[in-house]
């Protein structure tokens, strides 16, 4: 049966990835070296949401990380935040005022 726009989003966000009609899970310690490799690279944890690896999961973890300081369930624990902070991962992300 063919999967509905919201249940692929679901599983996107949750990190599957969709190639060639097969399902695939990336698994939180690939993305986590994912992301050290990017900090590497670039220099920091600034992800464009465009990212074609790394986009969904850094708002994903940003948006768990909300809820679970909202008192909501969420997929992040205190380990998994560890490790992202130990990236120097930025939950809060947004625009910088703009200094006149």
């Amino acid at each position: 049966s063919a999967l509905d726009v919201k249940k692929v989003q679901k599983l996107t966000d949750l990190g599957f990835l969709f190639l060639r009609g097969r399902t695939k899970s990336t698994k939180w310690e690939d993305r986590i070296k994912q992301l050290a490799r990017y900090k590497e690279k670039h220099g920091n944890l600034r992800v464009p949401k465009s990212h074609p690896e790394l986009g969904v999961f850094v708002n994903r973890q940003r948006y768990e990380y909300t809820k679970l300081k909202a008192g909501k369930a969420s997929s992040l624990n205190e380990e998994r935040i560890k490790e992202l902070e130990s990236l120097d991962f930025i939950f809060k992300a947004g625009k910088k005022p703009k200094i006149q």
